[in-house]
């Protein structure tokens, strides 16, 4: 797929032709797609104990957003693609203004406007807590205060952060909007990665643009899960930089990373199977030494503790007895919510890759075992023998994380949303997998079907909010 360094991917023997592996992920999309508009795809397991209902949306509303999601993000992607050489800042500046109003648009299907999931204290708990209590009254007493339905699962960071968009504005309405905005900050920092693994502006903007519309992200804003990728995204950033200039600022700023990362969010730090594969690839391609690893697990965990106490000591917070309480929160949860591990073993996989976009996962899977068959005879070679080349480590180490997760049994169902983060990593192959092949085709071929199912698929959250929160007129 590509090589750190490359210019670009050269054109292949396939000239101008669709990806075969494209073709048959839109045949299976428009066949999955069929069946969740007819009502005959369910998302979770009635045997594993958990279905996420599925509201069939208005058929003008679909057909409108639609009509207009598709030609207008296919022009974008034309108009993006043409100038990214010459006018990369505003390309992006542009992607993304583009990005968020379209995905207002394919948010026109949904049953529930923004502000109600909000507003609800089963979906976002955060933010009546912060009408109940300060900043700091909050962080001073985080283990004692009574927490809604939701945010007792979760890490007072998503709590903090309601409060600092509560200094911008009140309004429900807004802070949904400005969640969406926070979390297409990812798309930059996506760009920036793929720059870095791939050398190549084609690529980063691919990449930018599917984050921007991945199924599973839109599905669930403004659900602070869309957040959470933001975080890890930040320390694998820091770390390919890290890679190419070994410097103690990148090492800090890690640190510092994965303090807001724990914070907000611990799962991501499942991620860690890829951050090592990284590491070890940098070791024998020379990027790096031992000691220069050594330097960067210092520094990093020195901030991270030296965070953690700063913290403690002027706020009272305990990141350490947070996360702990979390984990225990889980464990009781999974015991009382008797959800079968043999059943969710393998839905939950299921219901990843359907929701991470069926197109998409045709390409990433069938990408993968290419490239695997092709580095039998050809790779870089470094200490030690082959090297796989970075978006078939992403992809082996991105599966290794996934089937990592899948074992351990902590999930069991809602893995659609829960593991968004994992899903916004397999983009960096994908991306690479589309710029492969010279034109436009297959990248068009795979962002239409990934729209196309979101669009059909979007209007589904009712797990997190009560009967009395769906709109009567909805419902």
């Amino acid at each position: 797929m590509g090589v750190v360094g490359a210019r670009g991917p050269r054109a292949g023997p396939s000239g101008r032709r669709v990806d075969p592996l494209a073709l048959i992920g839109a045949v299976l999309t428009a066949v999955i797609t069929g069946l969740i508009a007819s009502g005959r795809f369910t998302f979770g397991s009635e045997a594993g104990r958990w279905v996420l209902r599925y509201f069939p949306p208005d058929e003008w509303r679909a057909a409108l957003s639609l009509a207009i999601a598709i030609p207008s993000a296919l022009a974008l992607a034309r108009l993006t693609h043409a100038q990214i050489e010459r006018r990369e800042h505003l390309v992006i500046f542009v992607g993304l203004i583009a990005g968020f109003l379209l995905q207002l648009v394919l948010r026109l299907p949904y049953f529930a406007p923004l502000d109600v999931i909000i507003r609800s204290n089963v979906a976002n708990g955060y933010y009546g807590q912060t009408l109940e209590y300060g900043f700091l009254e909050y962080l001073n007493n985080f283990d004692v205060i009574p927490r809604h339905h939701h945010v007792g699962a979760n890490m007072t960071g998503k709590v903090v952060f309601y409060y600092l968009m509560g200094a911008m504005t009140r309004s429900p309405e807004m802070l949904g909007l400005l969640i969406i905005a926070f979390s297409n900050l990812g798309a930059v920092l996506v760009y920036l990665i793929a720059r870095e693994l791939f050398g190549d502006r084609r690529s980063a903007l691919f990449a930018l643009v599917l984050y921007l519309f991945l199924p599973c992200k839109l599905f669930f804003f403004p659900l602070l899960n869309t957040v959470s990728p933001v975080f890890i995204l930040l320390c694998f950033y820091l770390e390919l930089r890290f890679l190419r200039d070994p410097h103690w600022r990148y090492a800090a700023l890690l640190g510092a990373s994965l303090y807001a990362c724990v914070f907000f969010e611990p799962l991501p730090l499942a991620m860690g199977i890829v951050f090592a594969a990284f590491l070890v690839r940098g070791l024998r391609t020379n990027q790096v030494d031992v000691m220069d690893l050594w330097r960067l697990a210092a520094v990093a965990a020195g901030v991270l503790g030296a965070l953690h106490v700063v913290v403690r000591v002027l706020t009272g917070y305990d990141l350490i007895a947070d996360l702990l309480s979390i984990v225990r929160n889980a464990l009781r949860f999974h015991r009382g919510a008797d959800r079968p591990y043999a059943i969710w073993v393998w839905r939950n996989l299921v219901d990843f890759w359907v929701n991470f976009g069926v197109c998409q996962a045709v390409v990433v899977l069938g990408g993968v075992l290419r490239d695997l068959r092709r580095v039998q005879v050809r790779g870089d070679v470094g200490r030690g023998g082959r090297i796989l080349d970075p978006a078939t480590l992403l992809s082996v180490s991105c599966l290794l994380v996934l089937c990592a997760l899948d074992a351990v049994g902590i999930t069991r169902g809602e893995v659609e949303r829960l593991w968004i983060f994992l899903a916004c990593f397999l983009l960096f192959p994908l991306a690479r997998a589309c710029a492969a092949r010279p034109g436009l085709a297959t990248f068009s071929t795979v962002l239409a079907c990934v729209l196309l199912q979101a669009g059909v698929a979007i209007s589904r959250v009712q797990f997190v909010l009560s009967v009395s929160d769906v709109p009567v007129a909805r419902r």
